[in-house]
């Protein structure tokens, strides 16, 4: 096998484990080593547990047992080998605390659960955002937050989003699922990912986006070995852990499911889980090497990148491999796994790729096993390579037949589902769960609320970049890009047939008035936009605003409109109000952010400026700053919508153009109006809450979109 990582001078650390055996349980391909020193590490976790113990309770040795802390060392003297010991410390604590912050979390029911991740996220964002301190209901969370702040670099937009996502991503019943569902799922959740993610923080890594999707084809399949290895080896705790708690129910293994919906022992399910992780470590390690020597140019940067997440993740499975977290468990309690097998062996699901379980060959006297058959293929029959006479009048078209519906709608939907694939923020869906806490309409309904307006909101997106010739959505061709306009347009409007259909299921009548109400709203909104630029008009702001209400806050007054509807509840001034100015905040804090590198990724350097937008900063210079390049702005941003001769502004243009609104105050003058908002949208809510009862999923939301 070539040499690995042949560019890469280890300073810190050895191959492997050289003062100790690998486990007799050890099958990992994934290459790992050892940092030479990790006394500074034992001290840190140390601390950590005890601090811990101090706050909640808990017994001082139990938690060094479900730390990081092995006999071997402490679990980032593998996960981050090359990194000096003396910048480790904050990192040992924020990982033995987020373990301590799971096992205390992840027995919970699914409502306490709710409440102490609800907890949880509010005074974390509080933190991040408004520097406000100790908002935690929690002590543990408080310890979390602490921990997690008190790692150098980590409080970033990106790194405050992978905390977050993992924070949330817990509990779901995952043992209804499949099997692959659940690799997709547990791929997202694993908590040692988040080590993973932090690999440029923790060694000073500056990466391109380009550059990290250069290597995505290999390094993207890690977490999935993470997670089935960390399933495998801790199965017993876990199975134990939830037992004891009367949770088994909410277990996330990938050996439950295994057991539970496809009958497989544990023995056998252990065996597929091996089989898996194997299968994957050699495609990782396949693509790795050809990728290092290939011709292909790789900064250091990108070379030191690759190495040590691998090395990471190889880290990571060594230390599961050992820790007395996964490896222990009394061995005088009769476990009785068994409880975890279906009692009823019919529908049960074959696993794609295995044999059934001996539960169900055994059940049916089989002594040996068949996999689903399928229909042998007819292929025509002809004579001399021409069809017979049969098959000729196949080909024939009855023109009298009856009407058929055209089966179609996969393909009408193609741009729509394109654009729905596309991750984003899934604003309205939060907003709609947040909503909840006040309405509490029944699951079916709410699930056809959420998305039937989510899809109408993704129908508005494929619109807008037609109408604005964006070629970018969240990063990505826009739907026209590649299926067309006319297609396109298509989809949208067969999208919001499709919601039309959807909402019309609600049982309550009044839906019908309101669904109708904003989509007219809403068309009335975009037609103010789209007539404002065509004829090369700038608006009042307070025609500005009028459009905001009509085109934005539909979506959000829509949400609102139909849980009222649904829970015959009569309008509420005082929610609408605060509707009204979220829908404003959100359009105008969007806008605002089109200017800043976080949308040149995803939407191009300046999309709106292209576009000819009339955003509030732009309506702002325009009126309110009197000299000539306002009017060399103004020709601009109107004539190259009619100036065909013209590609567009170039990026140059476009900085030019930024700088001067900003050299105006433009852009301090918008920060100001979001400033003062979102102070007034934390009011109206604060008045809300004491009409309706608290909110903390609507305040969290609140805060997490404080510029």
């Amino acid at each position: 096998m070539p040499a690995l990582f042949p560019t890469i001078s280890f300073s810190y650390s050895v191959p492997g484990d050289p003062e100790h055996e690998l486990p007799l349980n050890y099958f990992s391909t994934i290459p790992f080593r050892t940092a030479k020193d990790d006394k500074e590490l034992v001290k840190t976790a140390e601390l950590a547990a005890a601090e811990w113990a101090q706050a909640t309770g808990k017994d001082y040795g139990s938690l060094l047992k479900s730390g990081g802390l092995t006999a071997r060392g402490h679990a980032l003297r593998w996960f981050f080998p090359e990194m000096p010991p003396d910048r480790l410390s904050s990192g040992v604590k924020l990982f033995d605390t987020t373990l301590f912050w799971d096992d205390a979390n992840d027995v919970l029911g699914l409502k306490e659960h709710a409440a102490a991740v609800d907890d949880f996220i509010l005074g974390y964002l509080l933190r991040q955002k408004q520097g406000k301190l100790d908002q935690f209901e929690f002590a543990s969370n408080k310890l979390m937050a602490d921990a997690t702040f008190g790692v150098p670099g980590i409080a970033t937009t990106q790194n405050i989003q992978l905390i977050l996502s993992l924070v949330k991503s817990q509990p779901v019943k995952t043992r209804d699922m499949s099997f692959e569902s659940y690799k997709k799922f547990r791929k997202l959740s694993v908590g040692g990912m988040m080590m993973v993610k932090l690999v440029p923080v923790a060694y000073g890594i500056d990466l391109s986006d380009q550059e990290r999707s250069s290597v995505e084809h290999f390094l993207d399949k890690l977490p999935t070995v993470v997670a089935l290895l960390n399933d495998l080896y801790s199965f017993d705790r876990e199975f134990i852990e939830h037992t004891n708690s009367g949770s088994l129910g909410m277990i996330q293994n990938a050996m439950a499911v295994l057991m539970s919906r496809y009958g497989y022992s544990k023995t056998e399910a252990e065996d597929i889980l091996k089989k898996e992780i194997s299968t994957i470590e050699k495609k990782i390690m396949d693509d790795y090497i050809s990728w290092e020597y290939s011709s292909t140019h790789r900064s250091e940067n990108l070379r030191n990148y690759v190495a040590y997440t691998i090395l990471a993740v190889g880290g990571i499975i060594h230390w599961t491999s050992h820790s007395e977290r996964y490896q222990t468990h009394n061995s005088k309690v009769c476990i009785d796994f068994t409880q975890l097998l279906p009692k009823d062996l019919e529908g049960l699901e074959k696993l794609e790729g295995y044999p059934p379980p001996a539960l169900v060959t055994q059940a049916r006297g089989d002594t040996q096993c068949e996999g689903l058959k399928q229909d042998d293929a007819v292929e025509p029959t002809s004579v001399n390579g021409a069809l017979d006479a049969s098959e000729q009048h196949s080909l024939k078209c009855d023109l009298y037949a009856p009407f058929k519906k055209a089966p179609a709608r996969e393909i009408a939907l193609a741009p729509y589902k394109y654009t729905e694939s596309l991750s984003g923020k899934n604003t309205l869906a939060k907003f709609t769960h947040a909503l909840q806490v006040w309405f509490n309409v029944p699951s079916d309904p709410l699930e056809t609320i959420k998305k039937g307006v989510t899809m109408l909101f993704n129908s508005s997106l494929l619109l807008d970049d037609i109408e604005d010739g964006s070629p970018l959505r969240r990063g990505r061709p826009a739907a026209h890009v590649l299926y067309g306009p006319s297609q396109t347009f298509n989809s949208a409007t067969y999208a919001v047939l499709s919601a039309t259909i959807l909402l019309d299921s609600l049982a309550e009548g009044r839906h019908k008035h309101v669904y109708k109400d904003e989509l007219e709203n809403l068309n009335l909104g975009q037609s103010l936009d789209l007539y404002w630029r065509f004829h090369s008009t700038c608006p009042s702001i307070d025609e500005y605003i009028t459009m905001v209400d009509n085109k934005t806050g539909s979506f959000f007054r829509l949400v609102v409109r139909l849980m009222e509807a649904e829970t015959s509840r009569p309008s509420n001034p005082a929610l609408l109000h605060f509707i009204t100015l979220l829908g404003r905040y959100y359009q105008i804090r969007d806008d605002y952010k089109n200017l800043s590198e976080e949308y040149t990724a995803t939407k191009g350097y300046c999309d709106d400026i292209s576009e000819g937008k009339l955003s509030l900063q732009v309506i702002h210079f325009l009126q309110q700053h009197d000299s000539p390049s306002t009017d060399q702005v103004r020709g601009l941003l109107f004539r190259q919508r009619t100036d065909v001769s013209k590609e567009g502004l170039s990026p140059e243009l476009k900085a030019w153009i930024v700088s001067e609104i900003k050299t105006a105050g433009s852009l301090d003058y918008v920060l100001g109006v979001l400033d003062d908002m979102h102070d007034r949208i934390m009011e109206t809510l604060e008045k809300l809450e004491g009409e309706l009862g608290a909110n903390k999923k609507l305040k969290i939301l609140m805060v997490a979109l404080r510029h």
